[in-house]
Order: structure tokens, then C-alpha cells, then sequence
């Protein structure tokens, strides 16, 4: 099987940038980058889709689409989702942590308390930190997390 690994860069402004690195062959290829407002998800697909090479597919979802979690996963490349929108799917298991390969917090310093953003990191957290979990595991079955640029 050959694979080809494309670093793609979003350019937010001169001095914040994002590179994604998605390879063709991996099953693990799949982006999350959640929001904490449902205006932003549209917004943040058209960045996605205004920088990525057309062969990715981006799709979104917030409590206005009528679409499932599952139907917009699995037919997408990247999902920009608000972020209880995930906290609901992980929740209910119609997704799990180890279907991601990246999980990207938008305007994350805004969490507190029981926020989303908490509650699916929790979630992270309690698998990365099972005793039984080896490192080798742990980098197979959970996603990179990183926090998005903050557009100054």
C-alpha cells in the first residue's frame, strides 16, 4: 500500500498558523476541531475547506443540522463540531476518542467548570491515565490534542 502524507498549513493571520499532517492510508485520519458556539462552525469549515486540497472532505455539526455525529464522521475527512455536540456522542458512544486522530480546542481558555471542553477532556484523561494502558497503546488508541492558535 503506498501512502502519501500532505502537511497542510491554515493560515488564521501572518503569524498563526496550524499544520495538519493527514496521510492517505491511515484509518486514524480523521480531524475534530471543536468549537464552543455554533456560529463558528461554519466559519471554521470555510477555513478548512478555503485551505485543505479538495480530495479532504469537511464537514460540520451543531444543534441546527439535522444530520447525525456518525453520518457527517464517517463521510468526512474533518468535522468541526461544537463542543457539546461531542461531549453528547462520546457520552452516548456513537464516537469514541480512538476514531480521531487530532482534536483541535478552539478559544479553549474560555473552559471552566463543567464546560464540554472539560468534560470530553475528563474523558481523554481517565483513558490516558489507565494503569493498564501502555504508552505504545496510548499513542495507537488516543488522539493528539493541541489548542488552536489565538487569533491576536
Amino acid at each position: 500500500m503506498s501512502c502519501t502524507t500532505n502537511f497542510v498549513y491554515l493560515k488564521y493571520t501572518d503569524s498563526n498558523m496550524l499544520c495538519l499532517n493527514l496521510t492517505d492510508c491511515s484509518r486514524r485520519g480523521k480531524v475534530l476541531f471543536i468549537v464552543n458556539r455554533v456560529h463558528l462552525t461554519s466559519q471554521q469549515q470555510r477555513q478548512f475547506q478555503t485551505y485543505l486540497p479538495p480530495k479532504y472532505k469537511v464537514g460540520k455539526i451543531s444543534g441546527d443540522v439535522s444530520q447525525t455525529f456518525g453520518d457527517i464522521f464517517h463521510s468526512n475527512d474533518v468535522v468541526v463540531s461544537t463542543a457539546q455536540i461531542v461531549a453528547d456522542a462520546l457520552k452516548a458512544g456513537r464516537v469514541t476518542l480512538s476514531q480521531f486522530s487530532l482534536f483541535i480546542f478552539d478559544e479553549c481558555h474560555h473552559t471552566y467548570g463543567e464546560h464540554p471542553y472539560n468534560q470530553i477532556m475528563s474523558r481523554y484523561l481517565c483513558l490516558k491515565l489507565q494503569p493498564s494502558m501502555s504508552a505504545s497503546a496510548t499513542a495507537t488508541l488516543l488522539p493528539q490534542v493541541t489548542q488552536h492558535p489565538t487569533v491576536t
